[in-house]
């Protein structure tokens, strides 16, 4: 990998279409995290990695169609699995770690994470993933 292929027009305009699904996955992340705290009364860390969870299908969705424009196969889908994996549990470690290490709200926290953890998923998505 050369930095001709990281840094160039097509990964720009990836990088700006993964911002954007990026943000309504982080709005998504919070309704979902508020609908399950406030109404069915379940705790912020439960609430999350429910709602992260969930909100995985439509990043898969959204990096297919919009993003990475690609179609689904069942080698990337592996690939998406291993990566959604160590995805979900460096976001529930660090959610916990906002949480519980620095008092802070969990809708900085899921700003934390997404700021934290997103150059690693886009470059895990366009480099092993969809490789």
């Amino acid at each position: 990998m050369t930095i001709k292929n990281i840094v160039n027009w097509k990964t720009l305009f990836e990088v700006f279409r993964y911002g954007i699904v990026t943000l309504i996955s982080y709005f998504f992340l919070i309704a979902s995290i508020f609908v399950l705290k406030e109404y069915l009364h379940l705790g912020e860390k439960i609430a999350y990695a429910i709602a992260l969870t969930i909100n995985y299908i439509g990043v898969y969705i959204g990096y297919n169609k919009f993003v990475f424009k690609t179609s689904h196969n069942t080698g990337m889908l592996k690939r998406f699995i291993v990566v959604l994996i160590l995805s979900w549990i460096a976001n529930n470690i660090f959610f916990t770690l906002w949480l519980d290490v620095f008092s802070m709200h969990y809708s900085i926290a899921v700003i934390l994470n997404t700021l934290v953890l997103g150059v690693f998923r886009f470059l895990a998505q366009k480099f092993y993933v969809r490789k």
